[in-house]
């Protein structure tokens, strides 16, 4: 779902900067920490959202937009998401360099979670029709619609195709963060200590 995908670009790009070799620098694009997450976006994150859209695209909107899934409409979806993707993530660097910079990366770091705890307690709990439920727009908001979520029911997110897509992009997603993170911290301990 979209929410997720942007709130996650957003913390991609903080949590990116937070792993600049220097912190007190000016921000520059061509870093290292800028380029490998946004390798980490463009190969993993923008191509699994993409899968989401065609799978449940009124998933995707969480059932706000009524979006027919033609070939044109899955292409303007998919090209407006992944800009947005994008930018989120390079809005979150620039945030997250600014706050680290400034010493404020502890408040940024609450503000993440706060937002994160929000967030999923809005879309899995307040939202957990539209979250548990892959149909239709039309479907979604059908009178008298059933929304039996049990592992495999018709039209449910669990044990269906786009959680199968969800869950491996998760995994890919995860192995990525830890593959960056251990590059990036080696990359910066052999700029501050050369002779190492």
């Amino acid at each position: 779902m979209i929410s997720f995908d942007l709130a996650y670009e957003l913390t991609l790009g903080a949590f990116c900067a937070a792993l600049r070799s220097d912190t007190r620098a000016a921000v520059r694009f061509v870093e290292p920490s800028f380029r490998e997450g946004m390798l980490v976006t463009g190969a993993l994150y923008v191509p699994s959202a993409m899968a989401a859209l065609a799978l449940g695209p009124a998933w995707q909107t969480m059932y706000v937009v009524d979006f027919e899934p033609t070939p044109a409409g899955l292409l303007a979806m998919g090209a407006a998401q992944t800009v947005a993707l994008v930018a989120l993530y390079v809005a979150g660097y620039l945030l997250g360099a600014r706050a680290i910079s400034a010493g404020r990366g502890r408040t940024l770091t609450a503000v993440f979670a706060v937002g994160w705890t929000l967030l999923l307690a809005m879309i899995f709990g307040v939202l957990w029709r539209r979250a548990f439920t892959v149909t239709t727009y039309a479907g979604f908001w059908a009178p008298g619609r059933s929304f039996d979520i049990t592992w495999g029911a018709k039209d449910a997110l669990l044990g269906g195709p786009l959680m199968k897509v969800l869950v491996a992009a998760g995994a890919l997603n995860v192995a990525a963060l830890v593959v960056l993170t251990r590059h990036l911290r080696a990359a910066g301990s052999r700029s501050r200590h050369p002779a190492l």
